[in-house]
């Protein structure tokens, strides 16, 4: 399985969108500080994800996020999203997905 997510950085509130298939290791990543891109904005927090069994589906849905998406538009998605879901599916380490979560498979 495919992740895409947004990160919210707890020091100012800036979003980060990306890719993965282990996103609780990235999560790790980005709060490590060996991420250039997020080094400067840590900590950092997941606040939306979406699931895919591909790949190139995953790719072109972060690729629509950053091209398609403002900032506001973001916000408003990760103040509507279920926060439970990401509890659950970091405390899993991706053994299971909590219910009901689209997974996008075309």
């Amino acid at each position: 399985m495919y992740f895409v997510y947004i990160l919210v950085s707890e020091v100012d509130g800036t979003l980060y969108t990306g890719q993965t298939q282990d996103i609780n290791a990235r999560l790790k990543l980005h709060n490590s500080g060996k991420v250039q891109s997020t080094r400067k904005k840590s900590p950092w927090h997941l606040g939306y994800f979406e699931v895919f069994n591909r790949r190139s589906d995953a790719m072109w849905r972060e690729r629509e996020f950053k091209k398609k998406w403002n900032t506001e538009r973001k916000k408003r998605l990760i103040a509507h999203f279920n926060r439970i879901k990401i509890e659950v599916l970091l405390k899993s380490e991706n053994t299971f997905l909590p219910n009901p979560l689209r997974v996008y498979d075309s």
